[in-house]
C-alpha cells in the first residue's frame, strides 16, 4: 500500500497503524499479540522463536524485550528488525 493512502485511511479513522507500513482494519479487533503480527508481516519467513515463541504459546512467565525470531540462511531481515542467525 502506498504510504500516502495508509495515512489518509489512518486520518479518516478506516485503519491503525502497528508499525511503520503495517496497518490493521479498526473495524476488526487487534491480534491477540500485534507486534508479532507486525513482525511477521513485514519479514513473511521469519520463525518466532526464544522466549517470543513460549510467550506466544503461553508457557512459562518471562515477557520479552522485543519479539525474536530466526531466519533462514540467506534470508533479508528487512529493517529495522533485528533477528536471531542460526547455524545448520
Amino acid at each position: 500500500m502506498d504510504s500516502k493512502l495508509g495515512m489518509s485511511l489512518r486520518d479518516a479513522g478506516l485503519v491503525e497503524s502497528l508499525s511503520r507500513g503495517v496497518y490493521h482494519l479498526s473495524a476488526l479487533p487487534l491480534p491477540a499479540y500485534p507486534s508479532v503480527a507486525a513482525v511477521l508481516r513485514r519479514v513473511p519467513r521469519a520463525v518466532l522463536c526464544l522466549v517470543s515463541a513460549l510467550e506466544y504459546r503461553v508457557i512459562g512467565t518471562q515477557i520479552p524485550a522485543a519479539v525474536q525470531i530466526a531466519l533462514p540462511r540467506g534470508v533479508s531481515r528487512g529493517s529495522p528488525t533485528r533477528a536471531l542467525s542460526g547455524s545448520r
